[in-house]
């Protein structure tokens, strides 16, 4: 379970980017002001509809926890797909949803750092897992010798 945490905590992370770096405009409209009457609510909309993703593509990315099952980690399909096929329809769903409006730029640049935690603690999770495979048949080839 722990080590599975660590692995989600990297796709939260990834997850946060965009939040943060649409904050940040927010903020500086906050405290210095923005020129034009509707420039800080349209900042304030890109960091809402971050937000938004960010919620909505952590929680999808919950099913990793899936991997806990031995079953489910051994098999290299299924751990695939417990690992990428709900972030991945979500951000196809939030996609359909924002083409639209003139807005699929934003949902693009805040979808590819999810995109790019989920590939990177994958790989890293299976590549972890093969370690610890490696040891165990080690153990149990010097249990039975």
């Amino acid at each position: 379970m722990k080590m599975m945490k660590k692995y989600y905590l990297k796709i939260i992370i990834a997850n946060l980017i965009p939040v943060i770096l649409t904050f940040l405009p927010l903020m500086y409209g906050l405290v210095i002001g923005y020129e034009g009457e509707y420039t800080l609510f349209a900042v304030f909309i890109v960091f809402w509809l971050s937000f938004c993703n960010f919620l909505f593509l952590s929680a999808l990315s919950i099913t990793i926890f899936l991997n806990l099952s031995e079953k489910i980690k051994e098999n290299e399909g299924l751990s695939f797909l417990s690992w990428f096929l709900l972030p991945c329809i979500g951000i196809v769903v939030w996609f359909v949803y924002i083409l639209k409006t003139e807005m699929w730029p934003m949902l693009l640049l805040n979808s590819l750092p999810t995109f790019a935690g989920l590939v990177f603690s994958y790989r890293r999770f299976r590549l972890d897992n093969k370690k610890v495979q490696r040891t165990e048949n080690l153990c149990s080839t010097i249990d039975n010798q």
